[in-house]
């Protein structure tokens, strides 16, 4: 890793690991905010997936926190924003997977200024998360472009135990 300092210091001042990390310094106290490889660039503007991921999960009523993963994916010839929704049975069948997929496209759209190019959504459980129930993006991305997500298709009946 490479070796920076922070804007100003002098030559003698200390140096610091570039991580990949994004934060900034408020009062001597580091505020780490995201990780510059999941920063999506579009048309020059940055945007970060927790955002995105945001406004998905409040789209529609009922859908759990930490339930979306919003990553951009080169198809060959261009990047593509993708973003993946996990539901539950019940909200599957009072909703339908359709509709979900529509107010989390227009949701984003409209509170993001940025338009998905697919809005995926699968049924409880599908999203890798960690231990402590955070999405894990990049895994989500990986099984998304290694064609693992079983995309949820109509709003035909769920089965009790998915619910």
């Amino acid at each position: 890793m490479d070796e920076a300092r922070v804007v100003g210091a002098n030559a003698d001042d200390s140096t610091h690991l570039r991580t990949g990390d994004l934060g900034f310094l408020h009062d001597g106290e580091l505020y780490v905010t995201g990780r510059l490889k999941d920063v999506i660039i579009r048309k020059g503007r940055n945007y970060y997936p927790q955002d995105i991921e945001l406004s998905a999960e409040r789209a529609v009523p009922g859908l759990h926190p930490n339930c979306a993963a919003a990553f951009s994916s080169d198809d060959g010839e261009r990047e593509r924003l993708v973003v993946v929704v996990e539901s539950d049975g019940r909200l599957l069948n009072s909703v339908g997977a359709t509709s979900i997929r529509q107010r989390v496209y227009d949701a984003v759209g409209e509170e993001q200024r940025i338009t998905p190019d697919e809005v995926i959504v699968v049924r409880r459980g599908a999203l890798p998360k960690t231990s402590s129930g955070k999405v894990q993006r990049r895994a989500c991305k990986r099984r998304y472009e290694n064609g693992e997500l079983t995309a949820v298709t109509t709003s035909a009946a769920v089965t009790e135990r998915e619910a």
